[in-house]
């Protein structure tokens, strides 16, 4: 090989594996701040055991009891807890100096470990004894410091300083009527926030020539809207977010409509760490320790349980023969198992299920042998209209006197029939009923009104509207501090009693709980047949 080639042939291996080395580095930097993640977020040192530490003086503390997001919550940028108060730890704030009192210089990595394990701060000073003292190995110090230097340091995907990114998903198996309601609302609302209306832009722009200038305005950006649209089975969906996701990722996820397969979209937004707002389900997840996602409510979990408890309250002392009839659906077991655990039955025969496959045909004789065979004293019947033909017929030939039961969550519209009417037939709906004279949806409908946007679903388009208003108040919360988790800690605040709202009586949201409304009405069929939600009952878990 000439002389050249040899040198070229050096100079391409030496390249090939300096960059080599780079990316082995790279990724055990990722691993390391990874591991510090687990540490701060769920109190797991790297072997996967729970961390050790000591609190106010010698109480023993382990495992997510102390995990540093417990006091200086996801974000690290700290809370208030009574007249207590966990200060920022972001590495923003940790590794640059504090001039107001109390003061103290900058951390560095010795400072700051010296500060996690024995409470002593940059400036030399304790801690306050609330302030866990950690027992950590060298590896598992370094992950941790490694995971804070980062914490709130890096750029925030979807935001610059114009303009924040904002996506919602529309997947065609979704019921057409919330596809159109989520999309005019959301495009409507988006168009009007960047017209300028409001003087939003103008607010901000004072707000920073001012030393006093008004606080939230400082956090104004346009919103540049996304709509991704998922095809095809569910199980192609997590490419297809991917690559959308790759291409333009956004700041959050906001309402959204994907049929009955939600739980798709919630595993996706946990591993992106990206929040998700009020999207419109009936079958979200029980979300138990997850955290970027919050929805309206439990959907046929919150329904089957407040069938159960107001069937309780009918019966009282005694226990009904109950007959669920239901389709072989995910949404549908999730609902029967909350029942039953609500009824207090467990495996009880007094609970009994009909469970229809995809292709069967419920006719009159179908439902009047149904309650020849089983002779119940309640029938919950989680089915959409169609398989309700025939039930009229039935009913009106049995000889018994019967409680029945639909939820919103399996229906494609209110129980309307004559002879359910004249039953002791309720009609279970987590939103607010009609009443004469008014829409279900007073706030939401004007705004509606107001856009020339009365056509649509009320109810998908109140949830979106809602789902918009929530996020637009939230983000002026953040003064220009876009960080993913820093938003879904102020949801907690915001959505707690909030009064933003007339589609629910009243939102409840606390740290860590991820559904705003834990109630859902009863309404007589009676009055659904005439429209005016008369005896309707809130009942509540």
């Amino acid at each position: 090989m000439p002389r050249i080639g040899v040198v070229l042939a050096h100079l391409l291996l030496g390249m090939v594996s300096s960059w080599a080395a780079t990316a082995a580095q790279d990724a055990d930097e990722a691993a390391r701040i990874e591991a510090g993640r687990r540490l701060y977020a769920a109190g797991k040192v790297a072997t996967g055991q729970d961390v050790q530490a000591r609190v106010s003086g010698n109480v023993p503390l382990s495992g997510h009891s102390a995990a540093c997001s417990n006091c200086h919550r996801p974000s690290g940028l700290g809370a208030f807890e009574g007249t207590t108060r966990s200060l920022p730890i972001t590495g923003p704030a940790l590794f640059s100096e504090r001039p107001s009192p109390p003061g103290r210089p900058a951390y560095d990595d010795d400072a700051l470990l010296r500060a996690i394990t024995t409470g002593t701060s940059a400036s030399g000073r304790s801690l306050n004894p609330l302030m866990p003292r950690y027992r950590l190995g060298p590896e598992d110090a370094a992950n941790l410091v490694a995971y804070l230097h980062h914490l709130g340091a890096d750029p925030v995907p979807g935001v610059d300083e114009q303009e924040v990114v904002i996506a919602t998903v529309i997947a065609d198996s979704a019921p057409e009527s919330e596809r159109q309601a989520v999309t005019a609302v959301l495009e409507r609302f988006v168009e009007i926030k960047n017209a300028g209306t409001r003087q939003e832009a103008r607010r901000a722009a004072a707000s920073l020539r001012h030393r006093f200038g008004e606080r939230q305005a400082r956090g104004y950006r346009r919103w540049r809207l996304l709509r991704w649209e998922l095809k095809g089975a569910p199980e192609s969906w997590p490419t297809q977010l991917a690559a959308l996701y790759a291409a333009d990722p956004p700041f959050l996820l906001l309402s959204g409509t994907a049929g009955d397969q939600w739980r798709v979209l919630h595993a996706f937004c946990e591993q992106q760490r990206m929040p998700c707002v009020l999207p419109i389900t009936d079958d979200p997840p029980a979300a138990e320790g997850d955290f970027y996602s919050v929805y309206f409510n439990s959907g046929a979990r919150l329904e089957g349980l407040v069938t159960a408890l107001h069937l309780r309250g009918q019966f009282r002392e005694t226990l009904p023969r109950v007959v669920v009839v239901r389709p072989d659906t995910d949404k549908a077991r999730t609902a029967s198992e909350s029942f039953r655990q609500a009824v207090g039955s467990g495996n009880s025969p007094a609970v009994q299920e009909e469970i229809l496959r995809a292709d069967a045909i419920t006719t009159r004789d179908y439902w009047r042998r149904l309650l020849q065979r089983a002779q119940p004293d309640a029938l919950v019947i989680w089915v959409d209209q169609q398989r309700l033909a025939g039930l009229d017929e039935a009913l009106a030939r049995h000889p018994g006197t019967l409680a029945i039961y639909a939820a919103a969550a399996f229906s494609d519209g209110p129980l309307r029939s004559p002879m359910l009417a004249k039953s002791n037939a309720w009609f279970v709906q987590p939103f607010s009923p009609p009443i004469t004279g008014r829409p279900a949806f007073p706030r939401e409908a004007a705004w509606l009104k107001s856009q020339r946007l009365e056509h649509l679903d009320p109810v998908a388009a109140s949830q979106a509207l809602f789902a918009c208003h929530v996020a637009g108040e939230q983000m002026m919360q953040l003064v220009g501090n876009y960080s993913r988790e820093y938003f879904m800690e102020g949801l907690e605040h915001m959505l707690d009693s909030t009064n933003m709202t007339s589609i629910v009586p009243r939102t409840t949201l606390g740290q860590g709980q991820r559904f705003i409304s834990r109630g859902a009405y009863v309404l007589p069929a009676r009055s659904l047949v005439r429209g005016d939600g008369a005896g309707a009952t809130w009942v509540e878990q």
